[in-house]
C-alpha cells in the first residue's frame, strides 16, 4: 500500500469560530491528546511567513483572546479534517531564533475553574446570604449525568463571545449507587478535578472522557473500550504493532513490580477501617507488601460496609497487584493506517486515547523477557519535523485481561 503523505495546518480563530489566519508549511508542530485531561499542542511560526502580521492587525492572534484548529490533510490540502482545537496559550518570542513559538490548550481546559457560586459576587457584610450563594448539593438519586451536566453549563455565561460553550454527551451507563456531593464556596478544587472525583465513586473502571475538536465532552461509562471478556480483544483491538510488521520506530518498557498486595482503606474523615483487601496468589511471588488509601468525603458518605477497598481492587486494570508495567511506543502514522472498509491514513491524527492495542515486542528484549499484551491509550503525541516527517508516541496501561 503507497504511503499517505498527511498535511498540517494551523487555523487561527476569533471566539465565534470566524478564521483570524490560516497557516501551513509550519516547521515545528506537535500535539498531545490525554486521556480523561487537558490536551496540549505547539507550534512554530516563522517570520517571515506570509500570512504573519502584528498581533494588533486584522489577521492578528494572541494568548486566551483567539482559539485555534489544528487541521490534517491527505489529499495536498484539498480537504482538510479538522482533529484538535482549544484556547491559544502562551505566545513567545526569542532573539535567538526568527520565529514566534505558540502553544495552546484543549476545551477541556475551560473546566479548570471553580464552581460558580453566587457567593463570590457578594458582599458578606452588606448582604443576606442564603445557604444557595455559598454550597452547591445533589442528594440521592441525582444521576451522574445531571451533575457533570450542571458542572459544565455553570462556567458558561451565556454568550459564545464570554465563555466555551461545551456540549456533554453520555454513552454507557449510569452508576449505582448515585452519589452525594457538593460544591462549597472557597474549595480549592476546579469543576473539572469535580468531574475527575466522582468517576473515582467506581474505580477501578471508573469513567473516561475525551473533549472533542467541536467543544463535545464525551463521557464513557465507565470506557471508552472494555478490556473483558479477553476473547473479545482482537475484534476491538485498533491496531497490532511488533517489531515484524516494521511500524515500530522505539519501544520503551519499565516493570516496576506490584505497588501492594494487601490495601488497607483509611477514612479521613473519621477513626477506623474502611475496607481490607489481599490478593492471596501473589503474596509468596512478590511478598506481602501493603498500603494505605485514604477513603473519604462523597466515597464515606455512599459507602456503608467495607466492600469499597474490595472493588477498588478488584478485577482489571489494577496498579497494587499486578507488577506496574510502563510501556511507550513510537511509530510512523501514516505507516499503520487503520479503518473499514477503506484504510484512513488520517487515523492516528485523531485523539485515540482509551482505545486498545495490541503491542508485541518478540525478539527485541530476548532473552529476558517479550511484551506480548493489550494496553489502554493513556497519551498520544503527533509531531511533525522540519522535513515533513511525522512520529506518533503512545503511552500505554497494561488491561491485564486475562489476569
Amino acid at each position: 500500500m503507497t504511503q499517505s503523505t498527511i498535511m498540517a495546518r494551523i487555523v487561527n480563530m476569533q471566539h465565534d469560530g470566524t478564521t483570524e489566519s490560516i497557516f501551513e508549511d509550519l516547521p515545528n508542530l506537535t500535539w498531545t491528546f490525554k486521556r480523561s485531561d487537558i490536551s496540549s499542542a505547539s507550534w512554530t511560526i516563522p517570520l517571515s511567513h506570509i500570512n504573519l502580521v502584528r498581533a494588533g492587525g486584522a489577521s492578528g492572534f494572541g494568548p486566551k483572546r483567539t482559539d485555534f484548529r489544528i487541521g490534517v490533510s491527505s489529499d495536498n490540502g484539498f480537504n482538510w479534517n479538522t482533529v484538535h482545537a482549544g484556547i491559544l496559550g502562551p505566545v513567545g518570542l526569542d532573539t535567538d531564533k526568527d520565529a514566534v513559538e505558540c502553544s495552546g490548550v484543549g476545551w477541556l481546559a475551560w473546566l479548570e475553574q471553580p464552581f460558580r457560586l453566587s457567593g463570590y459576587t457578594m458582599d458578606f457584610a452588606t448582604d443576606t446570604i442564603d445557604k444557595t450563594d455559598v454550597i452547591r448539593t445533589w442528594v440521592v438519586p441525582t444521576p451522574v449525568e445531571e451533575i457533570i451536566t450542571e458542572l459544565v453549563d455553570n462556567l458558561c455565561s451565556g454568550t459564545v463571545l464570554e465563555c466555551v460553550p461545551i456540549t456533554v454527551q453520555f454513552i454507557g451507563t449510569t452508576w449505582s449507587p448515585d452519589p452525594i456531593t457538593d460544591v462549597t464556596i472557597g474549595a480549592t478544587g476546579t469543576v473539572l478535578s469535580k468531574i475527575k472525583e466522582l468517576g473515582e465513586l467506581q474505580e477501578p473502571k471508573g469513567y473516561e472522557f475525551m473533549m472533542d475538536w467541536d467543544k463535545t465532552l464525551y463521557m464513557f461509562l465507565p470506557r471508552q473500550f472494555e478490556a473483558t471478556p479477553e476473547y473479545m480483544l482482537p475484534s476491538i483491538s485498533a491496531a497490532s504493532f511488533a517489531p515484524s510488521l516494521d511500524n515500530i520506530i522505539s519501544m520503551k518498557w519499565l516493570n516496576k513490580g506490584p505497588k501492594a498486595i494487601t490495601t488497607i482503606g483509611m477514612p479521613i474523615t473519621f477513626p477506623g477501617q474502611k475496607g481490607y483487601s489481599t490478593y492471596e496468589p501473589s503474596k509468596l511471588t512478590y511478598r506481602d507488601w501493603w498500603q494505605m488509601v485514604k477513603v473519604g468525603s462523597i466515597k464515606d458518605v455512599i459507602t456503608g460496609d467495607s466492600t469499597y477497598v474490595d472493588s477498588y481492587t478488584d478485577t482489571y486494570a489494577t496498579r497494587d497487584r499486578f507488577p506496574q508495567r510502563d510501556l511507550t511506543i513510537t511509530f510512523d502514522p501514516t505507516a499503520v493506517p487503520v479503518g473499514y472498509p477503506e484504510p484512513d491514513p488520517k487515523f492516528w491524527f485523531s485523539d485515540r486515547t482509551g482505545y486498545i492495542i495490541h503491542v508485541d515486542s518478540e525478539d527485541w528484549w530476548v532473552d529476558y523477557w517479550r511484551v506480548n499484551d493489550y494496553f489502554w491509550i493513556e497519551d498520544q503525541t503527533l509531531t511533525c519535523d522540519d522535513t515533513g516527517n511525522w512520529t506518533c508516541t503512545c503511552t500505554l496501561e497494561q488491561t491485564y485481561a486475562a489476569a
